[in-house]
């Protein structure tokens, strides 16, 4: 197995999957930020209060999208693989490239949407109107801690992926 072309096709796709999937979280957090309730810290949430009935009718819709762009990503991704890995290897392959997919977005959700787009460039994107100022929104340690919580999606995502492969 050619593990530079796997590394670099596995590069090129989590770039890509990390902008396509950046697109509804910016949509939608303009949208209703309360979409993304239970991504905020613990002190806006208990302020804030339950997540509206509203808020949970629009997540239900973007979380229906961003999962099929989420399989749909990783599904074109390893059929693109097909086409350069050989099939005796193809767990393995699946495996390394969905993991190096997946953590490409966890590290581009963390430094470029949480950090640099929410913290830095456009905080007022994600606070919930009435929130403003409060000491949870300033918490770097709650992003480093969902980044970290982020790799658990990394091994069970890239585990599932190469396991659904191996049946097609």
């Amino acid at each position: 197995m050619n593990w530079d072309l796997l590394v670099q096709h596995s590069l090129i796709s989590g770039a890509i999957f990390s902008v396509v999937l950046t697109v509804p979280i910016i949509v939608s957090l303009k949208i209703n930020p309360e979409m993304w309730w239970q991504d905020y810290p613990a002190d806006v949430k208990e302020f804030w209060g339950p997540m509206s009935e509203r808020a949970k009718k629009q997540r239900a819709v973007v979380a229906t999208l961003y999962f099929a762009l989420i399989i749909g990503g990783l599904t074109l991704s390893t059929m693109r693989l097909a086409q350069i890995v050989p099939r005796e290897s193809w767990f393995v392959a699946v495996l390394a490239s969905t993991a190096i997919i997946i953590a490409f977005f966890n590290l581009f959700d963390a430094v470029i949407i949480d950090w640099l787009i929410l913290l830095v460039l456009w905080p007022s994107l994600g606070i919930l109107p009435g929130t403003e100022g409060m000491a949870g929104y300033r918490d770097a340690r709650m992003h480093v801690t969902n980044f970290f919580k982020g790799w658990i999606f990394v091994a069970v995502g890239s585990l599932i992926t190469a396991g659904i492969a191996m049946l097609f």
